[in-house]
C-alpha cells in the first residue's frame, strides 16, 4: 500500500474535520427559523377545552427566546381565538394574528367583555361561534353594517328563558350586511326567535344548515320549501324542531311546491310522524342521500305502527331512512338501505355493534329504531312472521322483500334478552331460495339453533336454483358462545357442505369472545374456505 502524500493527509484531515462539523448536532436556539415555523405550524393544537389556550402555543414560547420571538412573528400561531380569555388576550391574538383570517368562539357566559364584536375585524373572521346562556345581544350586533367577506362557518347558539319575551322574527336586519359571499355552513339554535326564512333564501352559498328552533314559531310549509329551494348547493340540512305543523291552514298553497337536492347526503329530520308525512312528499332525494327521521317512541310505542311504518318506508323511493330514539338501557332494530333493493335488519342490546356494521363501508344510507327491549321483541317476532307471509311464491313483492335483505344484525350481549327469545325464535328463513342475506351477526344463545337449523337446510337439497340456504352469504360473525364438540362439528358440516358446491360458497367468518380452542380455528378455517379472524380467547368472555 502506497504512503499518502502531505497533501493527501491534509485533504483527508480536512474533510473529516469538515464532516464533523456538519454532523454536529444543531442547537434549538440555532434552528432556522424558516424550519422551526413550519415545526410550530404542524404541532400546534387547538385546546382541548375551547375555553382555555391552546397548550403548545404555551409551551413554545416559554422554551427560549429565540422560540418566543420567532412564534410571536409567526401570524399563522394566533389565528384560533378561544372563548373566555380576556380582553387583554384577544388583543394580543388579532394584533399577532395580523392580516390573516381568523377563527373565533365566543361563549356570552364567559366573557368579561360585554361587547365582544365590537371591537372585532369582522372583514378578516372565517369562523364564527356565538354559544351562551342568553346571546341574543350579541348576534344582534352582527347586523350591522359590517360585511364578513371570508366568513365561511357561523354557528349561533341563541338560547335563554322565554320569561319576558315576545317572540321575534331574527334576524331583524341583515347579517354582515347580507354580504358573506363564501358562506358554507349555518347554524342556528334558538329558543325565542323564529328564523327569517326569505333572509335565510339569501344565503344561496351554504353546503351545511342546521336549524333547531325550540319553542319557536314553525314555519309555514311554503316559507319552508320557499327558502329550501334558494340552496341548491346542499349537502347536509338538518330541520329540528323546524317543520311546519302539518294542520297548518297556509300549506295548502304548496302543494304545487317541489324541491330537488341533487347534491344532498344527509337529511336530518326531528319532528312527528305528522310533520314528516307533510313534509316529505315536497322534495326528492338522490339514491345516496340517508334521511334521519327522530321520533318519540314515548307517544308511538305500538309495534303494529312502526312495522306499518317500517314496511312503508322500506318501499319508498326516497333512499335510505333512519329513525333514532335516544333512551338508556335499550335495545336496537337497524335497517339500512343501500341504493335501491338492498336492506340490513339489524337487532341488539344496544346500537354499538349496528353503528360498526353501518360504519364499515357496508352501507350509509338507512334508519335506526331504538326501542325498549319487551317492544323489540315483538317488532323481531313481527318481522319474522312478515318474512313467513311475503315468502309465499305468489307474491312477487315478497319476493323482491326477501332478496334485498343484505344484513342481518342478532347481536344481543350475553345472558340479555336472549333466554326469552330462544324458544320461539327459529332460522327457518334460512332455507327460503329467495333469501339474499349476505351479513349476518349472531351471539349468546341463539347461535345454537342457528347452528342446528343451519346444519340442517345446508344438507337439504331442493329444485330450487339455489340447493342451499343462504346461497349469498359472505360474512358471518359469532360472539359469546362455547363450542362443545357436538355443536361444532355441525357448524363445520355445514361450512363443508356449502364449500363442495364450489368455491363461491366461501364464507368469513369472524370469532370474538367466544370459548374455541386453537385447534377448532385451524379447522374451522379449512372449512369455511374463506378467512378466520378471532380475538385469542380460548373461554367464553363474561361482559
Amino acid at each position: 500500500m502506497p504512503e499518502k502524500t502531505s497533501k493527501e493527509i491534509v485533504l483527508q484531515v480536512t474533510r473529516m474535520s469538515m464532516g464533523s462539523a456538519v454532523r454536529r448536532p444543531s442547537y434549538i436556539s440555532r434552528m432556522p427559523e424558516e424550519i422551526l415555523t413550519h415545526i410550530f405550524a404542524s404541532a400546534i393544537d387547538e385546546a382541548v377545552d375551547e375555553t382555555e389556550l391552546p397548550p403548545t402555543l404555551i409551551t413554545i414560547t416559554q422554551v427560549c427566546r429565540y422560540w418566543r420571538q420567532t412564534a410571536l412573528n409567526y401570524p399563522c400561531l394566533w389565528t384560533y381565538i378561544p372563548s373566555g380569555i380576556s380582553m387583554a388576550w384577544r388583543a394580543a391574538f388579532l394584533e399577532r394574528s395580523r392580516e390573516l383570517p381568523i377563527v373565533v368562539k365566543i361563549n356570552a357566559a364567559l366573557e368579561d367583555d360585554a361587547d365582544p364584536l365590537t371591537h372585532m375585524p369582522v372583514h378578516r373572521l372565517r369562523d364564527l361561534t356565538i354559544k351562551g346562556v342568553d346571546s341574543g345581544v350579541l348576534v344582534e350586533d352582527l347586523a350591522h353594517d359590517r360585511p364578513a367577506p371570508l366568513l365561511e362557518y357561523l354557528d349561533l347558539s341563541v338560547v335563554g328563558s322565554m320569561i319576558d319575551r315576545e317572540p321575534q322574527v331574527w334576524p331583524r336586519m341583515p347579517l354582515f350586511s347580507n354580504h358573506v359571499p363564501r358562506l358554507q355552513f349555518f347554524a342556528l339554535t334558538s329558543t325565542y326567535l323564529s328564523l327569517d326564512w326569505a333572509w335565510l333564501a339569501s344565503l344561496q352559498t351554504l353546503t351545511h344548515l342546521i336549524i333547531t328552533n325550540h319553542l319557536c314559531t314553525a314555519p309555514t310549509m311554503v316559507q319552508l320549501l320557499d327558502a329550501l329551494a334558494c340552496l341548491p348547493n346542499l349537502h347536509a340540512l338538518a330541520l329540528r324542531s323546524a317543520l311546519p305543523l302539518a294542520e297548518n291552514p297556509s300549506d295548502t298553497d304548496a302543494q304545487g311546491r317541489h324541491v330537488t337536492f341533487p347534491h344532498l347526503e344527509l337529511l336530518d329530520l326531528h319532528g312527528s310522524p305528522q310533520q314528516y308525512s307533510a313534509f316529505l312528499p315536497h322534495i326528492s332525494l338522490n339514491s345516496s342521500t340517508t334521511l334521519r327521521m327522530d321520533y318519540n317512541m314515548q307517544y308511538h310505542p305500538d309495534p303494529d305502527d312502526l312495522i306499518h311504518g317500517l314496511h312503508s318506508f322500506l318501499g319508498s323511493s326516497t333512499g335510505g331512512h333512519q329513525y333514532w330514539g335516544r333512551y338508556e338501557q335499550t335495545t336496537a332494530l337497524q335497517v339500512v338501505r343501500k341504493g335501491w333493493d338492498r336492506i340490513m335488519l339489524g337487532f341488539g342490546q344496544d346500537n354499538l355493534a349496528l353503528f360498526d356494521l353501518a360504519g364499515s363501508g357496508r352501507g350509509s344510507a338507512g334508519f335506526q329504531l331504538v326501542l325498549s327491549l319487551d317492544v323489540t321483541l315483538n317488532l323481531l317476532f313481527a318481522f319474522c312472521n312478515a318474512f313467513c307471509n311475503l315468502a309465499i311464491p305468489h307474491l312477487l313483492a315478497g319476493k323482491r322483500f326477501i332478496t334485498s335483505v343484505d344484513t342481518i344484525d342478532l347481536n344481543f350481549e350475553q345472558h340479555y334478552g336472549t333466554d326469552l327469545v330462544y324458544d320461539n325464535f327459529t332460522f327457518w328463513w334460512m332455507s327460503d331460495p329467495w333469501m339474499g342475506l349476505e351479513r349476518l351477526a349472531i351471539s349468546g344463545l341463539l347461535i345454537e339453533k342457528f347452528i342446528q337449523e343451519f346444519s340442517h337446510h345446508t344438507v337439504r337439497r331442493t329444485e330450487q336454483v339455489f340447493g342451499l340456504c343462504l346461497p349469498r352469504l359472505r360474512e358471518l360473525k359469532i360472539t359469546y358462545f362455547f363450542f362443545n364438540d357436538p355443536r361444532f362439528a355441525l357448524l363445520c358440516s355445514g361450512l363443508k357442505r356449502r364449500l363442495e358446491e364450489g368455491p363461491s360458497y366461501a364464507v368469513d367468518i369472524e370469532i370474538s369472545r367466544c370459548g374455541i380452542s386453537e385447534s377448532q380455528i385451524e379447522e374451522l378455517s379449512d372449512a369455511c374456505g374463506g378467512t378466520v379472524c378471532w380475538d385469542g380467547l380460548e373461554e367464553c368472555c363474561e361482559l
